[in-house]
């Protein structure tokens, strides 16, 4: 029987439900929600959204960047890129702490990942120099070899040739020193790529023939399918059609055998260039046709723009002018179509991308703003103009609070008299009459308090005080122009209850307000910033105490509410 402890016992139920066991006493749900990952992405994403409303019902800071990790992880194994980056980057904005380091340098290079197979190599090389930084700190010299060989790989192909083969070549040091036959396969293959890119048909063959030497060992089809591939399109481009011929046959056989459909949809567009360069037209169409349907299941817009003009080139020479023109219409429509359905489905998820940023990044500068003793010329200059705009009325209060605490002193001084007066009274036989006078004087001094704790109600609501996370009782009392001792004691009884109690109070309705305002854009820890509060857990408390639901619950009460 697996052991948990008390945190994970919530999950257990729907670990059991899912037919996902852990697989020893000491696994927890996000070692096997890894685990789940590869065969099961589907059932790892439900796990892991799970995870997350666990990890903020926990109100754990810790658990909620692990539970944001798995969905980065689960989003990009559901081909869900743009997902994948959203919570790669809110686990990055919640500024993980020591002991996090793996999972820093792991979202930034998931986020390089996800933008290459997108096609901004731009984002990605940026997102991989991230990566590649943190390994730096870390002193992992296998992930620092890895990542130059991919910042490489992403310059070639961002037409930054001179640049990639210098990481190239960093990385081609690490790897013959350690003999690492795999990793030196891959470098040749960026290689080849980039002698392509220089338009050298004998360098590409030869960087790709080494790759191919290293990776035959191996016995890794895909990258030994790409390599022939490679060997098969230099032959072809340097007139050796019959060897051309032979490499890109087989490389075309081998990828439907085993079922690769990228490396084959590539393998038709190859053969089909041959046959176009043999001028074979009908056998040129057909594979163009073959690796144009391969591109469209597989989503390759820029590959299917590039074979297009060329299929219509062939059926051209094949006397099919007017199936050409539809052809060129259809697949043009469908390019259309293609860029059309995926804006439509990530336009949301990038919004909720950009949007959470640039709360995060507002946040931020708030609390630096705050925090900063030094202020600027433009906060001066603010702070001037509303200076101009507030004298009137800051000038008001201050003179009314001095009333009230001229008030509350003097009706103090009163009461010391009187009580001397009253107790001299009581030694010579005559308290009857004076603690009438007294009781009197009590009446009064109460009165006192509950100005004061009018006027301080008025500030907290009007100034909306409590929306700062640095308010404490002793500030509030210097506001009032009194002491600590009045003004908890005006809390204390005329709201009946303590000074945290009255301004978290306060807070919670401001949430439930903007719960109510902005509804699920609202991250929790975003919101009990928002609301003044610097704990995070402090806010799951209260608002839990006060609404007896957890923000989460409360929620998806609004939204069915709504829907209702």
């Amino acid at each position: 029987m697996i052991v948990l402890n008390a945190p994970w016992k919530p999950l257990l139920v729907f670990f059991a439900l899912t037919a996902l066991p852990l697989q020893s006493q000491t696994d927890t749900p996000y070692q096997a929600i890894l685990q789940a990952l590869a065969p099961k992405p589907a059932l790892a994403d439900s796990l892991a959204e799970a995870y997350l409303l666990f990890a903020e019902e926990q109100g754990s800071d810790s658990l909620i960047i692990e539970a944001k990790y798995l969905l980065g992880l689960a989003k990009y194994y559901n081909d869900q890129f743009f997902q994948s980056n959203r919570f790669y980057k809110e686990v990055l904005m919640a500024n993980p702490k020591e002991g996090k380091e793996a999972i820093i340098q792991a979202c930034w290079q998931n986020i390089g990942v996800n933008y290459d197979i997108l096609g901004n190599y731009e984002e990605s090389i940026q997102a991989y120099r991230a990566a590649l930084k943190a390994a730096q700190k870390s002193n992992d010299s296998l992930t620092i070899a890895q990542l130059k060989l991919n910042i490489g790989l992403l310059e070639i192909k961002n037409e930054d040739v001179s640049t990639g083969i210098s990481y190239l070549d960093e990385a081609h040091a690490y790897f013959k020193n350690q003999r690492d036959t795999f990793h030196l396969g891959l470098i040749y293959q960026n290689y080849a790529l980039a002698s392509e890119k220089q338009n050298n048909w004998q360098e590409v063959r030869s960087h790709a023939q080494k790759a191919l030497n290293y990776f035959s060992p191996t016995e890794h089809y895909p990258e030994i399918l790409r390599a022939k591939s490679n060997i098969g399109l230099a032959h072809l481009n340097l007139g050796n059609y019959k060897q051309a011929l032979l490499f890109l046959r087989t490389v075309n056989e081998a990828s439907a055998k085993v079922n690769l459909p990228r490396i084959s949809a590539l393998s038709e567009e190859h053969l089909g260039r041959y046959y176009l360069q043999t001028e074979q037209w009908p056998e040129a169409a057909e594979a163009l046709k073959h690796a144009i349907e391969g591109y469209q299941k597989l989503g390759m817009v820029e590959n299917m723009q590039k074979t297009y003009p060329l299929l219509a080139k062939a059926l051209t020479q094949t006397s099919d002018k007017k199936q050409a023109e539809h052809l060129l219409d259809t697949l043009n429509q469908m390019i259309i179509n293609t860029y059309n359905q995926k804006r439509n489905q990530n336009y949301l998820e990038i919004k909720a991308v950009y949007e959470l940023e640039d709360k995060l990044k507002k946040i931020q500068l708030q609390q630096i703003a705050i925090r900063n003793k030094n202020k600027t010329v433009a906060i001066l200059l603010a702070l001037l103009l509303i200076s101009i705009l507030s004298t009137g009325l800051a000038t008001f209060l201050y003179l009314q609070k001095q009333r009230l605490t001229q008030s509350l002193f003097l009706r103090n001084r009163e009461l010391s008299e009187k009580n001397k007066t009253i107790t001299a009274a009581q030694q010579k036989g005559v308290a009857p009459l004076e603690l009438q006078s007294n009781s009197t004087l009590q009446e009064d001094r109460d009165k006192g308090f509950e100005t004061l704790f009018d006027e301080l109600d008025r500030m907290i609501v009007s100034q909306k005080l409590f929306l700062d996370p640095e308010l404490s009782l002793s500030s509030l009392s210097k506001k009032l122009n009194t002491n600590d001792l009045y003004t908890s004691k005006a809390i204390n009884t005329y709201a009946n209850c303590n000074f945290n109690t009255y301004i978290n109070t306060y807070r919670i309705e401001e949430a439930r307000q903007l719960l109510e305002d902005e509804g699920q854009l609202l991250e929790n820890k975003l919101l009990s910033l928002k609301c003044g509060f610097q704990s995070y857990s402090t806010f799951f408390r209260v608002f839990k105490s006060l609404t007896g639901l957890s923000p989460t619950a409360y929620k998806k009460q609004i939204l069915e509410n709504k829907k209702q």
